[in-house]
Parts: C-alpha cells; sequence; structure tokens
C-alpha cells in the first residue's frame, strides 16, 4: 500500500479514519472468526479439502466470512460478500501482506446501500487487490442493502466456476502424483 492511504477512491482516506467510521467489536469478530476457524479444520481433518470449502456472508456475515480467510493458514477455494466489508482495515492490511496463499474473492454491493456505503465495500477490494488477491468485484446499480436476482445469478455462477476451477487442479494434482510413483 502507498503509505497508510487508499489512493484510489474519490477522495484519499486514511486506514485510521476507516478503523474510527466503521465500529465493529474486535472481540465478537475474533471469537466469529475462530468459531469459523475450528469448523473449517473439522471439515479439512474428515476429509474434505480446503479447494472444496467457500466462506459466503451477508452483511456483517461477509465482513466476518473475509476475517476468518485473512486469518487462517491455507488457502480456500474462495470467499463470497455480500454487501459487507473488510474488518479491521489497519489489521486486515497487515494479514493480507502476511498471507501466502490467496484465495479468490467475489464482493458484490449496491451502489445505493444506505447501511453499508459502497466507498468502504471499494476500500475493501482495495486493500485484497493491493495484496495480490484474485478479486472480482460488482456493483449493483439502483440498488441497496439487499440480495436480489442478480446477485443470486452472480454467486452461483461464481461457486460454479471457482469448484469446477479446483476440480481441475485436483485432477492435475492426481495426475502428477501418478507419474511420480
Amino acid at each position: 500500500m502507498n503509505g497508510s492511504t487508499l489512493q484510489n477512491i474519490l477522495s484519499p482516506i486514511s486506514l485510521e479514519e476507516i478503523d474510527r467510521i466503521v465500529k465493529i467489536n474486535q472481540e465478537d469478530l475474533l471469537k466469529s472468526y475462530q468459531t469459523i476457524h475450528q469448523i473449517i479444520q473439522e471439515e479439512i481433518e474428515i476429509g474434505i479439502s480446503p479447494w472444496n470449502i467457500f466462506l459466503v456472508g451477508y452483511s456483517q456475515g461477509g465482513s466476518i466470512a473475509l476475517a476468518a480467510e485473512l486469518t487462517f493458514p491455507h488457502a480456500l477455494c474462495g470467499v463470497i460478500c455480500l454487501s459487507g466489508i473488510l474488518p479491521l482495515y489497519q489489521s486486515a492490511c497487515q494479514l493480507a501482506e502476511n498471507k501466502k496463499h490467496k484465495t479468490s474473492v467475489l464482493i458484490c454491493h449496491g451502489e445505493k446501500d444506505k447501511l453499508v456505503p459502497l466507498w468502504v465495500s471499494q476500500a475493501s477490494v482495495e486493500i485484497l487487490m493491493n495484496n495480490d488477491y484474485l478479486v472480482e468485484f460488482k456493483i449493483y446499480p439502483r440498488t441497496g442493502h439487499w440480495l436480489g436476482k442478480q446477485r443470486i445469478h452472480d454467486l452461483r455462477k461464481y461457486l460454479r466456476e471457482k469448484l469446477y476451477q479446483s476440480d481441475s487442479i485436483k485432477n492435475e494434482v492426481a495426475l502428477q502424483d501418478k507419474f511420480k510413483s
């Protein structure tokens, strides 16, 4: 990042300013994503590949999904954040910079969202992209803080594409392992 200021949104704003504006209870956030980590780890232990795991959340749930991914040690198949934000920007920047395996992210946001302003979501996208995350960002014109048919359609499309890519990667690895034997 260029210092601690986001450069691409309409008026540059510091990460400290965003953290002050966006009030998130850090203790509750920590408990939430630790619970998610535990669930993911249990799934991995019973044989589910991290490449088959998605975190999906709407509004505050989207924020928790992003935080859980940033703090989980393995890459997952994908994260979908619907009308949410990347919580705790300063911490998120440090976590994103240090994470070696980047997960694909879909962020969907309504242009007229009054509960979670679009610019906050744009800042989330910029932080992730500046830290080499593959981010697909969809803005829905004339919509607010709700799902709607187009977002559901885009969510399904993203899930299908990522699962197909995941299967292709697993098949390629299996072939490589077969020829090593």
